[in-house]
């Protein structure tokens, strides 16, 4: 193979990368998009965002033949660069500007939940067309720079060989054929190492979906810091990545002792074999392919899991026999087991976004869903209460810079209506404030207001219980000691309005001091109301049964 022949079918590889990375964001935001609006399969929403998928699976498709370097080099006509720039602009503009249309129409009309989805989704169909449209700015120019010198209609291999393009092509291939010598990481949970912040955030989501704890980083410096604060079991990492690449930083995983052990599967839009025979002689557990089937990709992680688990379990008796090795590696850096050192390093390589924000109704159905699940006796979150479980490491370092909770309690001080338990939620999802008789003072109004205005909780839940002490102590009407009689005098308003209702004066007057709490925050604050005006908050209230542990709506 020629030298002119090998940077050329170098570039179209490199090019193909570029054009399907854009391409993967738009599959997999419409994929998650149709999963949200699974209920409404017969809208015109549902409609338009499966027109944008099969456009994106249309792509896709294009891009793959376009730049296929098999079939360029069998059609002569096809190499010519004035040819091969009109057919990009010809064959791929059609469905990207029908993607386009569909989310601006979209972004119009959808859901405030949808939308930064939507915005993901679109900002990857703007990043497409910007990759396009450089390269055939770059094509005319190349054919403007021959015509003004007399020379014949340039090829693919000619002209394509000085441009930028082609070093970043050519780096990343280089590294495929050559070997490093360097290594620096660690263990624990999943860390998805890619340099397009799309593909990070879509992918975390995914394995997040499946129960999985994930870090991100989008080059290898940030890799390396989180590897050596936090302990990672499994490594997915892009091929192609500026500054040192995927290829670079795999072989100094695998020739580090420290961290041979952990897999690392990589991902890339390069379906060359080489590549791909390459990264398995350097130590990768897998090559997967962009895009990828979700469900494979799962399967494929959860087989590497189970093989490192069962590596971890048979090496575990020789370590025992070996203690000084154990304790040299547990405890190279001292500082690194500190939790406030952890937090720190975490937080520097990977700081925190703000999760998308959800609706009031969302938000709602999340927090009766957590309740059920505590019924059901199928909670997910009471493990995060051991702080050497690895998912709450991972929660804990998340939270530790910002809070955003997706609703605020005002719950009754009560020691059996511990609100995360009952709901099953974990640290950092819940504003929980506690206060005997889920009284609203000013203090826990207050409390309320920072919560939905500083914070954007968009939901409000007054919870209050059966068999209610404070409640039982306002019925009863007798003197109180101390400052005890302060809250049962905020109750006490409620009890004329239910004295002569039949059954139970106690039961009744929890449900009715629960309507007037909700009542009094709704007519007490101004910023409350004006969130709950502009659609962006909800406040209701609910009886929690001590007997099932059934939280219900009354109001």
């Amino acid at each position: 193979m020629s030298q002119n022949t090998s940077v050329q079918q170098s570039l179209l590889i490199y090019l193909r990368h570029e054009l399907c990375t854009p391409i993967t964001g738009m599959i997999g935001y419409s994929e998650l998009l149709l999963e949200a609006l699974q209920s409404q399969s017969d809208s015109s929403l549902f409609a338009d965002v499966q027109k944008i998928y099969a456009c994106s699976q249309q792509l896709l498709k294009l891009v793959n033949l376009i730049l296929d370097p098999v079939q360029l080099e069998r059609s002569r006509i096809e190499r010519n660069l004035s040819s091969f720039s009109t057919t990009l602009r010809i064959e791929l503009l059609t469905p990207l500007s029908a993607i386009i249309g569909y989310c601006e129409m979209l972004l119009e009309e959808a859901p405030a939940e949808l939308i930064p989805d939507l915005d993901s989704l679109n900002a990857s169909s703007h990043q497409m067309l910007s990759l396009i449209n450089d390269i055939i700015h770059f094509a005319q120019q190349q054919l403007q720079t021959a015509k003004n010198q007399g020379h014949r209609t340039p090829q693919l291999s000619e002209n394509f060989t000085t441009s930028s393009v082609v070093q970043s092509a050519t780096t990343t291939l280089e590294s495929l054929s050559q070997r490093s010598s360097e290594k620096q990481l660690q263990s624990g949970m999943i860390l998805v190492v890619d340099d397009n912040p799309t593909h990070c955030n879509l992918l975390s989501r995914q394995l997040k979906r499946q129960g999985y704890a994930v870090t991100t980083a989008t080059n290898a410096k940030q890799a390396l810091r989180l590897l050596e604060a936090i302990p990672h079991d499994l490594i997915l990492l892009d091929v192609v990545m500026p500054g040192i690449s995927g290829i670079e930083l795999l072989q100094q995983l695998k020739q580090h002792h420290c961290f041979q052990s952990i897999p690392v599967m990589m991902l890339s839009a390069l379906d060359e074999i080489e590549g791909a025979i390459k990264c398995i002689e350097l130590g990768a557990e897998d090559y997967v392919q962009k895009p990828f089937d979700p469900s494979l990709l799962r399967a494929k992680i959860e087989t590497c899991l189970k093989k490192r688990s069962r590596n971890q379990k048979s090496s575990h008796s020789v370590e025992r026999h070996s203690p000084g090795s154990a304790i040299e590696t547990r405890t190279r850096d001292p500082d690194l087991l500190h939790p406030n050192r952890l937090s720190q390093l975490a937080l520097a390589a990977n700081p925190p976004e703000k999760p998308p924000s959800v609706s009031p109704d969302a938000a709602l159905a999340r927090l009766l869903k957590g309740n059920q699940r505590f019924v059901n006796g199928l909670c997910q979150n009471l493990q995060q209460s051991r702080c050497l479980h690895r998912a709450s490491r991972s929660r804990l370092q998340e939270t530790a810079i910002a809070q955003y909770p997706f609703a605020a309690i005002l719950g009754c001080a009560d020691s059996r209506v511990p609100a995360e338990i009952v709901f099953d939620q974990g640290v950092g999802d819940l504003f929980v404030i506690r206060v005997a008789g889920n009284v609203a003072s000013q203090t826990a109004i207050g409390s309320l207001e920072f919560a939905a205005s500083v914070l954007g909780t968009p939901l409000i839940v007054v919870v209050g219980h059966s068999g209610c002490g404070a409640v039982a102590a306002a019925v009863k009407g007798e003197p109180l000691p101390g400052r005890i009689g302060s809250f049962v005098e905020d109750i006490k308003p409620v009890i004329a309005h239910v004295k002569h209702k039949t059954g139970d004066l106690k039961e009744n007057t929890v449900i009715a001091n629960i309507q007037y709490q909700v009542q009094k925050l709704t007519g007490s604050s101004t910023i409350l109301a004006d969130l709950i005006a502009a659609g962006k908050l909800k406040i209701v209230g609910g009886q929690y049964d001590l007997r099932t542990g059934k939280f219900s709506i009354v109001i």
